[in-house]
């Protein structure tokens, strides 16, 4: 797998896959991102911590995306790869 360095962002509304309108609720979920080949791909650009967040929305639906956890989080300032914003209903289909 192949990550460019222009697929990463400093926020995951910069990365242009937030539907208009999203508003994030509470309760966000963070948990180790599993799949090595794509471990390895992100530290190629920004070894470090990455996890897998999972951001439910009030309208029901969830955007997933991965952030890696630095320093730089510490000033407010977070790398995140979007590869692909998902929104999926809170029983599990995609919308």
């Amino acid at each position: 797998m192949k990550i460019l360095p222009e697929e990463f962002y400093d926020s995951i509304e910069q990365s242009g896959q937030i539907p208009p309108g999203w508003k994030p609720a509470r309760g966000l979920r963070k948990v180790k991102v599993k799949n090595q080949v794509v471990l390895a791909a992100l530290r190629l650009h920004y070894p470090g911590e990455w996890r897998k967040i999972y951001r439910p929305g009030r309208d029901g639906t969830e955007i997933h995306y991965l952030m890696l956890r630095s320093k730089k989080v510490d000033l407010g300032l977070d790398t995140f790869f979007v590869p692909e914003a998902q929104r999926t209903l809170a029983g599990g289909g995609t919308q």
